[in-house]
């Protein structure tokens, strides 16, 4: 169905506001958080309180300098694929057919552009781009957006589906790849749903119908066990996302285990468990990983969990590694060459030629030199990621522009 016709429906829909309400009966409302003063924070479990000071705080000149003015007039309609599809099916393990899937390239790219058109549109204000995001989102939950794409997993515990890399080279379908790729897209539409589109952007918009098509996303998540990456550190964040809502001192108790044990995938030498060790793709894995760690310490500073100077330190050389890696792939092969669930060829990963490029788990450029200003490697970073810093204003793994809300946050004098 083309977008035009929906778009005048939900300029005349009702003004709706209530809490998003599980299967299970508990209720999301901010009635239900817990009242302690250590919980000061901003609306999000991905931005610690120091960080959303000095955002909100900077003056409204520097959030334009560094994340862009708001753009034309754009519409629902632009952001929007043509056909909202029902469901993702067809990918293989290794997720390199993923341009010729049903649904993945339309979901991919609405994560994509919704988060670069919403921090663009919060860092100025911009009460008209926002209400248009919120329209995007209620047109989407109105068709059922991608709701069709099979489920593996019932009442939190995975169900049957085929699972990924039955053949080594992971060109297998797997049914697994597509609920999986599916949900965790969702979420990160969820997450910048909670941290930007607040309450004060909700006139004229149905927030109910928003949030019950979040709802049975949310009832599809993996419960939590152990800590791994990928999966948005083993499905810890969405399960974090909620709590944040609902109990802050249970986010907190999860944290503090989440760091515990994430503390153990961040190995002595700087190398990630079974990502610094994935072939051709190993700059990649390895990148991607510190993306979930740094992300995941700044989860832990949000509810006040103390994250253990030995990780730091041993972060440090994470991404050392991954600069040698990046302007010389050679540096790599001792632990590529180990080909875990991947092709090893000496010398050679399949990266993108430029850092700027990056859309996807690009937050932590910024969060490492806001937290590491005076770090050898955080002056490289700034080097190679140029002055166009395009990577600012999108982040595919959250769904929000972090480096956009951290560089603001870098720039703005400290008290």
């Amino acid at each position: 169905m083309l977008r035009n016709g929906l778009i005048l429906l939900f300029i005349i829909l009702p003004i709706t506001a209530s809490a998003l309400t599980f299967k299970s009966g508990e209720s999301i409302s901010s009635s239900n958080l817990a009242d302690d003063a250590q919980f000061e924070v901003g609306p999000s479990f991905l931005i610690p309180n120091d960080v959303w000071l000095a955002y909100n705080n900077a003056p409204k000149e520097l959030k334009t300098d560094v994340c862009g003015q708001v753009g034309p007039n754009q519409t629902a309609v632009n952001l929007l694929p043509i056909f909202i599809p029902e469901r993702v099916k067809g990918l293989n393990s290794r997720m390199d057919n993923f341009r010729s899937v049903e649904g993945f390239v339309e979901l991919d790219e609405l994560v994509m552009k919704m988060s670069e058109f919403v921090t663009i549109a919060h860092a100025n204000d911009a009460e008209k781009q926002l209400s248009t995001a919120l329209t995007s989102l209620e047109i989407i939950a109105n068709e059922n957006g991608w709701v069709d794409t099979k489920s593996c997993t019932k009442n939190g515990y995975l169900s049957e589906c085929e699972p990924a890399w039955q053949q080594k080279d992971g060109q297998d379908l797997a049914e697994s790849m597509d609920w999986g790729s599916t949900q965790m897209r969702i979420m990160h539409l969820y997450y910048m749903y909670k941290a930007l589109l607040s309450n004060s952007y909700t006139k004229d918009h149905n927030r109910t119908l928003i949030d019950d098509w979040f709802a049975v996303f949310i009832e599809r998540n993996k419960r939590v066990n152990e800590v791994y990456f990928g999966m948005d550190l083993g499905w810890h964040w969405p399960e974090l996302a909620k709590l944040f809502d609902v109990d802050r001192t249970a986010a907190q108790r999860l944290a503090k285990r989440m760091i515990e044990q994430l503390d153990k995938l961040v190995l002595e030498d700087g190398s990630l468990k079974d990502r610094t060790t994935r072939g051709n793709r190993a700059l990649w894995y390895h990148y991607e990983a510190i993306g979930e760690t740094l992300i995941s310490l700044e989860i832990a500073r949000a509810l006040k969990v103390d994250v253990p100077t030995s990780l730091d330190v041993r972060l440090m050389k994470s991404v050392q590694i991954f600069i040698d890696g990046f302007e010389n792939p050679s540096t790599l092969n001792k632990w590529a060459s180990k080909a875990h669930n991947s092709i090893y060829k000496a010398d050679e990963q399949k990266f993108n030629n430029t850092l700027d490029s990056l859309r996807w788990a690009n937050s932590w450029f910024y969060i490492f030199q806001y937290r590491y200003p005076n770090h050898p490697a955080s002056k490289r970073l700034e080097a190679l990621l140029g002055s166009a810093k395009r990577s600012l204003l999108s982040d595919g793994m959250v769904g929000v522009g972090l480096g956009c809300i951290y560089e603001v946050a870098r720039k703005t004098p400290q008290n």
